[in-house]
Formats: C-alpha cells, sequence, structure tokens
C-alpha cells in the first residue's frame, strides 16, 4: 500500500464563492463538481501541483477540513490498519467512483483514503458518511 497524494477537502458555506476566490486569488481551475439539482456543493480545483476539494459541510461535524489521501490499494491499507488495531470504517464505494475507509487521528481530524474503482455504490454510500458517528 503506497499513498499517492493528499487533497485537503475544506468545508465552505459556499462552493461557488469559493471557486470564484481560489480562482481569482491562486490561479486555480475547476476540474470537478457535484451539482445535485443544479447546486454546486462540491468541487475539485487544481492550480500547478496543488490540489483542492471544496465542499458543503453536509454528514459532518462543521467547518474544518477532511485530508484525503489517495491510495492504490485502499482494501489492503484497511487490513493493515485492522491489524494494527487502529479503528476504521468498512471499505465502501461512493457514488463518485472511489472505494474509501475513514478514520480519525488522535485529535479527533478526520482522515479518509480513496482509490479510484468502478465497482457499484455500496447501498447507502450516495451520502457523505456521518463522521459524527466515527470514533
Amino acid at each position: 500500500m503506497t499513498l499517492k497524494a493528499l487533497v485537503p477537502m475544506v468545508f465552505v458555506t459556499d462552493v461557488k464563492r469559493s471557486v470564484d476566490f481560489y480562482s481569482r486569488a491562486l490561479g486555480f481551475r475547476m476540474t470537478g463538481s457535484y451539482m445535485p439539482d443544479g447546486r454546486l456543493c462540491w468541487a475539485c480545483l487544481k492550480s500547478g501541483d496543488a490540489d483542492l476539494m471544496l465542499s458543503l459541510p453536509e454528514g459532518t461535524v462543521g467547518g474544518g477540513c477532511i485530508y484525503y489521501y489517495y491510495t492504490d490499494d485502499v482494501v489492503g491499507l484497511h487490513a493493515a490498519l485492522a491489524r494494527k488495531g487502529i479503528e476504521t470504517t468498512q471499505p465502501f464505494v461512493t457514488f463518485y467512483g472511489m472505494k474509501e475507509i475513514t478514520l480519525r487521528d488522535p485529535d479527533g481530524n478526520v482522515i479518509t483514503v480513496g482509490q479510484n474503482t468502478d465497482e457499484p455504490p455500496t447501498d447507502g454510500a450516495e451520502r457523505a458518511v456521518d463522521l459524527r458517528e466515527h470514533k
């Protein structure tokens, strides 16, 4: 298992406004988006080698951010963490094509690790994982 990249997911109150800010201020461009019912709820931005995700904070604890890592083997990572006694969610497949696990560090910071997949979404994964329930 290798971690490939870290992309912070910052929770904002207005994704469109934040996309506009990061575009004007730091030259980011939008490379992906999620717009249910025509409302921009999530965006992926890129500027040079830097990536950033912006999201509404639904299903999470208030503002802040999630540290989102990409890996080439999320199932292997899940097994390795379990052997070390580190609690995570079970691997699940999101509606946006990622197999993910979520855990918290000792200070409660949320870490999500994902891997691209063609597997169908896990039942109930069409909504964000409620991180308040994960210890």
